[in-house]
């Protein structure tokens, strides 16, 4: 976390936020504060809420990436972003987009989904997602549209 004293409520959320998203909100709060005129603690508070409107899913730790493997898409959920990335690399998969979590299920899987406990490798490679760490799920449900 930057050398900064946070407000205990705001201190908690940060920590919960991954190097990049944290640099993000410190960046909103310091045009917040300077440009805006408001408190300190009042552009932190600010900025914080604007980062969660913008990244919903910002506190959960989990992160939702659009990918391409063997010419289809793919959707993945992560609580680890570099191993995610680097599993991706390895397969010879390419991600297109982190995206919200709430478009893939109403867009892609007609607004219902299920995780599987197991990895769910597409057709073509299943053995590339059965050596896979649980912290990368593949999603696999409903009709896509």
């Amino acid at each position: 976390m930057p050398d900064k004293t946070y407000h205990p409520i705001v201190a908690d959320l940060l920590g919960r936020l991954d190097a990049a998203k944290i640099e993000s909100q410190s960046e909103r709060s310091a045009i917040l504060e300077f440009d805006a005129g408001v408190s300190r603690a009042e552009a932190d508070a600010l900025a914080m809420l604007d980062l969660i409107r913008l990244n919903p899913l910002a506190l959960s730790g989990i992160t939702v990436l659009q990918i391409e493997l063997d010419g289809g898409s793919e959707w993945l959920l992560t609580t680890d972003i570099a191993f995610a990335r680097q599993h991706l690399a390895d397969i010879g998969a390419k991600e297109i987009a982190v995206v919200s979590l709430a478009y893939v299920v109403a867009e892609q899987f007609g607004g219902i989904a299920t995780l599987t406990s197991q990895p769910v490798a597409p057709a073509a490679r299943p053995w590339d997602f059965m050596v896979s760490d649980d912290s990368v799920v593949s999603i696999r449900m409903g009709t896509v549209r």
